[in-house]
């Protein structure tokens, strides 16, 4: 084993993936990117609820994959992070428990809060981005929550002054729109609902934001939303993941752009759009609009006029964390 190649998994509401980091320049470097496997984990879940059975069949098989290939590797799994599903499961230690059983004391195996997700998507930015504006808003986006972590104009590091989450994903949004119906395609009514439910919840974190820190002069984006954006805004043909996000990294998108992306992409279908953005994967072109509408929405509401693309997820402000955490 490499003593310098660690390994963090983020078992998501709806996907699963991993990343492992090279650190033997003093300095993370990505070494290897799986692409998202849909586990749906959080599928149907209410708070206080049971994971559903076949969202945990998929979620340990995605992580047994994930094991031998990180294995072969030669790198140590460190982390493995659950998220928004296995907070609100009733059920979600014991989950928590066949993991550690299967892992073994080497792997730090927990459910991150809310206040750690956002943190640790902030962190995962400034530790791979050059982010000099503030106030600053982070987001990462997932299948259950959206989670906020913000600088205020204070210069210096130090973390996020503030966090928030909105307890909506990917999942719910899905609901107000199925994306099954009509093959992806999304008639202007469904564009209207979406774009009408997340301004009023966006309203929400701006009223919060004016009643404290004031509004940020610059977003920056986290996880498979802005990806896709990115990717498609860059015109890039199929590839890896760890070869989408090498190229899209830090890259600045607009929202005229992304208004542009959402006329054209809700009159197709999945399939339509994989032919003319073949980018998107077979997982992210049904709810490619969907992830617009978020980022044109809170835009719009924040009044600015572009998103900056953090493309190495909140899994690498994990390792940073435990990394901090194990210096003398």
């Amino acid at each position: 084993m490499t003593k310098s190649r660690r390994a963090v998994i983020d078992v998501g509401s709806s996907t699963a993936k991993f990343a492992i980091y090279d650190w033997s320049l003093g300095k993370a470097q990505v070494y290897l990117e799986s692409d998202d496997v849909a586990t749906g984990l959080g599928k149907g879940l209410k708070v206080g609820g049971k994971l559903p059975a076949e969202g945990k069949r998929a979620t340990l098989a995605a992580i047994s994959d994930f094991v031998a290939r990180i294995e072969s590797a030669g790198a140590s799994l460190d982390l493995l992070a659950a998220t928004e599903a296995v907070r609100r499961a009733a059920d979600g230690e014991v989950f928590l428990d066949e993991l550690r059983a299967r892992l073994g004391e080497a792997t730090d195996v927990r459910c991150i809060d809310a206040e750690t997700e956002a943190k640790w998507a902030l962190r995962s930015a400034q530790e791979s981005l050059e982010l000099p504006e503030r106030p600053l808003l982070s987001i990462d986006t997932g299948g259950s929550s959206h989670d906020f972590a913000m600088l205020d104009s204070n210069p210096g590091r130090g973390g996020a002054d503030d966090w928030v989450s909105l307890p909506f994903g990917m999942i719910q949004l899905m609901e107000i729109a199925p994306p099954q119906a009509a093959a992806g395609r999304l008639g202007a009514q469904q564009v209207d609902d979406l774009s009408t439910f997340l301004r009023r919840e966006f309203h929400k974190l701006r009223v919060c934001m004016k009643r404290g820190r004031g509004l940020p002069q610059r977003i920056v984006g986290t996880s498979g939303a802005i990806l896709s954006l990115a990717t498609v805004d860059a015109e890039l043909g199929p590839s890896s993941k760890q070869e989408r996000a090498r190229l899209v990294h830090g890259r600045i998108i607009q929202r005229l752009t992304i208004d542009s992306m959402i006329a054209v992409a809700a009159e197709m279908s999945a399939a339509e759009r994989r032919l003319m953005m073949p980018s998107l994967t077979e997982l992210r072109a049904p709810i490619f609009v969907h992830g617009a509408l978020i980022y044109r929405e809170l835009l719009e509401v924040m009044e600015l006029d572009e998103v900056t693309v953090n493309a190495r997820g909140m899994k690498l402000g994990g390792l940073h964390e435990l990394q901090d955490a194990r210096k003398p």
